[in-house]
């Protein structure tokens, strides 16, 4: 193939990489007391299978204007979902949380949940 069928494609060829799934993104800022408190309306009143614990825990323990992430599976509507958790220390107690997933309808629950968080927080 020529260099401008390999800039414009043609030639009828599939292209060797597939490519990744489209990321979905949900984010939000919490006091440190309050994210526990979350993660556990996520699972129990959301459905969504995570593990309250280590997610809590790996918040609790990051450092001030630290940034840190781990990779997890979740588990939503029968699907496993490969999430990343990522989590920025914003102040001291701070602590800025992102949730990563090719699942837009899992991402739109977290975001569901975090909005009525807010409203019986009055925040």
């Amino acid at each position: 193939m020529g260099l401008f069928g390999k800039l414009f494609g043609g030639g009828g060829e599939k292209d060797p990489k597939p490519l990744a799934p489209a990321t979905c993104e949900a984010s939000m800022n919490f006091d440190l007391e309050n994210v526990r408190p979350f993660l556990q309306r996520l699972h129990e009143r959301r459905g969504i299978g995570l593990d309250v614990d280590a997610l809590a825990r790996f918040a609790e323990e990051t450092e001030p204007e630290d940034e840190r992430e781990m990779r997890r599976d979740f588990t939503y509507e029968g699907r496993t979902v490969p999430v990343r958790f990522s989590v920025f220390m914003d102040d001291i107690d701070a602590p800025d949380l992102y949730f990563y997933a090719p699942d837009k309808a899992l991402i739109d629950a977290i975001d569901a949940e975090y909005v009525v968080f807010c409203d019986e927080l009055g925040i």
